[in-house]
């Protein structure tokens, strides 16, 4: 459920996003940190009061180098990684340790963990940030969960899904 949206005037064209396990930052990649071929990763704080206040507390956590970019996962130790271009590579995860602090003392370290010869991509898994991350009511969101009905899952033959989820 969105409420009360902010726009965020002034990127230079955002990717990939991801909240603080307490939901009181945002941080994103901005294309358009310092000019066009250096972005670097923002932080938002959205628990302030007003959309301008929001907006003021736009703070640089990193900055990169062209093509560094990556979505934003949390993972369910409360830190948020972030994939990131070296030597060509997507072989490192950065990681924002402490994202619940503001600006710089979230603790965000550049290629704090090599994949050694995987790679990323463009990406990690991509699930809903409230599998790890009690939201403001609460609430902690389940993962999907599904009930299927027939004997086989065979050509031909019917089976029934049924959606069991809960938010």
């Amino acid at each position: 459920i969105f409420s009360n949206p902010v726009v965020l005037d002034g990127t230079g064209g955002a990717y990939g996003l991801s909240f603080s396990p307490d939901n009181t930052k945002l941080y994103t990649y901005d294309y358009d940190v310092v000019d066009l071929a250096h972005g670097g990763i923002v932080q938002y704080d959205i628990g302030k009061k007003t959309p301008g206040e929001i907006i003021a507390s736009r703070t640089i956590i990193a900055e990169g180098k062209g093509n560094q970019t990556g979505p934003f996962t949390l993972g369910p130790d409360g830190k948020i990684y972030h994939p990131v271009l070296h030597n060509g590579r997507r072989r490192h995860l950065s990681v924002i340790h402490k994202p619940n602090l503001a600006g710089t003392l979230c603790d965000y370290e550049d290629a704090a963990i090599y994949l050694g010869d995987a790679t990323t991509n463009y990406s990690l898994p991509n699930f809903p940030d409230c599998w790890f991350n009690e939201g403001l009511d609460g609430r902690v969101c389940s993962p999907p969960r599904a009930e299927f009905s027939g004997v086989s899952l065979c050509e031909g033959e019917c089976t029934t899904f049924i959606d069991q989820s809960t938010i």
